[in-house]
Order: C-alpha cells, then structure tokens, then sequence
C-alpha cells in the first residue's frame, strides 16, 4: 500500500475509534446526546479520510484496492459507513449507530494493520469486470449487514 493512503487510513481508524467510544459510553451509562454529535462529527471526517485514502491508493496503483483480504475488509467499511449516512441522513436511525460504529472501526483496523499477503497477478483478472463484481459483492455484503441489524432493532423494540 502507498505510505500517504496507510497514513490516511489510519486517521480514519482513530476517527472511526470515538463511534467507538460513543457505543462503550451508551451501554454503560445509555447517554447518547453530547457523545453522539461528537462522535457522528468524527465518523462524518472518518468517511471523508477513508475516501480519500481509497482514492489515493487507486491513483497510485492504477487500480481499484481490492487485491486481497486487507483492502477488501477496508472497502467494505467504507461502503458499510456510507450505507449508515445514507440511512441516518434519510430516516434518522440513531440506535444503528450502535452496531454499525463498532463494524466500520473493526473493518478499517483490519485494512490498515494487513500486510498484503498476494496480489492477482494475471492482468485479465483486473479487468473492469471483475472491479465491478468485487464492489457489487462489497455492497450486497454492506445491505446485507446493514438491514440484518435494522432486523434485530426491530425485534428487539
């Protein structure tokens, strides 16, 4: 990985960390207000930092992150972070915050401390086609986490 995109993708780790903090703070003392601005501030400049880490990798490998587990498990928290924007610009669902900050910080921890262990070498794997397929099955993944917790939040309420 480029040295700038790792750097970047840990201040996203550390942003992603006060969702963290924010989640250990509503189960022990179940007071969200103040901490969950704070820690919606942090996850908005998380998702901003985690983008252009993303971004600066794919301009300074000519491809899309995704060779391996590491880059993969970080793509994938970055779209599960911008499914819970989206759900939490459109409805407002507070209470998803709880399982999806930990998920986002766990995801990014793994793609940032990974040393790739195997890159696809054959050039017709890189094609457009199988970016595509890697980034639709990232997102799939992504739903699906995301409406099974919105599932259990259901249940449970």
């Amino acid at each position: 990985m480029h040295q700038t995109s790792v750097m970047w993708l840990r201040v996203a780790a550390v942003l992603y960390s006060l969702g963290l903090l924010h989640v250990l703070l509503t189960l022990i003392h179940r007071r969200r207000d103040r901490v969950f601005r704070v820690a919606m501030a942090a996850f908005y400049t998380g998702v901003v930092v985690h983008v252009v880490s993303i971004v600066e990798q794919t301009a300074a490998t000519g491809r899309l992150p995704a060779n391996d587990f590491f880059q993969s498990a970080s793509l994938c928290g970055l779209l599960c972070a911008v499914l819970f924007l989206f759900l939490y610009w459109r409805y407002g669902y507070e209470s998803l915050a709880v399982f999806v900050f930990p998920l986002v910080f766990v995801l990014t921890l793994v793609g940032e401390l990974g040393n790739p262990i195997a890159s696809w070498t054959d050039p017709r794997l890189r094609s457009a086609w199988l970016i595509t397929h890697v980034v639709l099955v990232l997102v799939g993944y992504a739903a699906l986490l995301l409406t099974a917790v919105t599932s259990i939040l259901y249940l449970i309420r």
